[in-house]
């Protein structure tokens, strides 16, 4: 059994990196797929300078898009750089924050997370990592798109379980999501029969939004730190569902929205700087809310819906200016209305990055991995 952690995460601090390898991205944009084939392992390759204790190896599977096409995404894989347990290593599915909605964007392009995944590593666990959809693969990230963040998640298990290299536990699973993470994370614990076919033992939710109105605030504070999310939500959504981003926000951020979703360039763009550029009095013409398809795509962020299929962890700062502490409030009271089982780890004054803090969660997924009865808090 994995043991737990002590050691506190450095977010954004760490050396020894997967290193980038174009192969799998161009297969992607010629790869055969056919509807009914999610989770289908398609390529794999083993990557060279993973960190110290590590190997790593990146995945280009089957999953299903935001408009319910098949679509190929790509993703890492990371294992102790040991012998596997009998029953191969247990496994801890990792959903990342944002990081844009371009292929530069990709973390398996520019592997991130890379602090947090080593302390995951080395508590015993595989970990395995997708880009979730159109992220290094062809086609905008439909961002915060719950159906298809899930999707990304749940079928990114199914194909590195086919990884032989990789040794995985083939009956039990935990996944874990920071910020956006948090949300596809919560997104994939309303999918119940996939989770109980899985063996998915628990769900961590770290800092992530639950209200498509954390995006619609967004509009009205200074700034681009907030706003910026906005702005990769309406930029991939109109390109994804053919909406009209004239409808919703002004000619500043019609006209920035090729630079927001730039397949060609080798650099991820900086949203938060072209959102602090946007006039704050060319941020909306009308709100998503009242304008038809608009509206649609935003009830997409809206997650939970429906009762979680594992016990779930919700780690969150009190003082934390990117998601609110109270969009993990709101996911509680979801959850518990639904009939789930919620545990909350409340960080007094906490900011956005000390829900990385992989300790309170590490302890409490030995225990369900563990068999240990989850608490309840609801």
């Amino acid at each position: 059994m994995p043991v737990v952690l002590v050691a506190l995460v450095v977010a954004g601090c760490s050396k020894g990196r997967p290193e980038f390898d174009g192969k799998l991205y161009e297969l992607s944009r010629k790869v055969e797929l056919h509807v009914g084939e999610r989770g289908r392992l398609i390529e794999s390759q083993r990557t060279g300078g993973a960190p110290e204790g590590m190997r790593s190896y990146r995945i280009l599977y089957q999953s299903q898009g935001a408009k319910d096409e098949p679509i190929p995404v790509t993703g890492l894989v990371y294992r102790p750089d040991s012998d596997p347990p009998k029953d191969g290593f247990p496994v801890i599915v990792y959903a990342h924050g944002t990081t844009g909605v371009a292929d530069a964007c990709a973390p398996s392009r520019t592997p991130s997370n890379v602090s947090l995944i080593k302390d995951l590593v080395q508590a015993g666990y595989a970990v395995v990592q997708t880009d979730y959809q159109g992220l290094g693969t062809p086609g905008p990230h439909p961002y915060l798109h719950g159906p298809s963040e899930g999707r990304a998640v749940l079928d990114s298990l199914v194909a590195a379980r086919q990884l032989d290299a990789a040794a995985l536990n083939q009956d039990r699973a935990a996944i874990w999501g920071f910020s956006q993470g948090g949300h596809a994370a919560l997104a994939a614990s309303q999918m119940t029969e996939e989770v109980q076919r899985l063996g998915i033992v628990g769900v961590v939710d770290a800092a992530g939004p639950s209200r498509g109105s954390w995006l619609t605030d967004a509009v009205d504070i200074p700034g681009g730190s907030r706003y910026q999310f906005t702005v990769l939500a309406q930029t991939s959504w109109s390109k994804i569902f053919d909406l009209d981003l004239a409808a919703v926000a002004g000619p500043a951020l019609v006209d920035r929205a090729p630079e927001v979703l730039d397949e060609s360039t080798d650099h991820c763009p900086n949203t938060e700087k072209i959102a602090a550029e946007i006039p704050a009095d060319q941020r909306v013409t009308q709100r998503m809310t009242d304008v038809p398809g608009w509206r649609d795509a935003l009830a997409a962020a809206d997650i939970p819906t429906a009762p979680a299929a594992a016990p779930v962890f919700i780690q969150h700062g009190t003082s934390d200016d990117v998601v609110p502490f109270g969009e993990s409030i709101h996911s509680k009271q979801l959850l518990c209305v639904a009939g789930s089982t919620v545990t909350v780890n409340t960080q007094p004054k906490g900011t956005h990055i000390t829900a990385v803090d992989p300790r309170p969660p590490l302890q409490w997924l030995a225990d369900r991995f563990a068999g240990k009865p989850a608490p309840n808090e609801c």
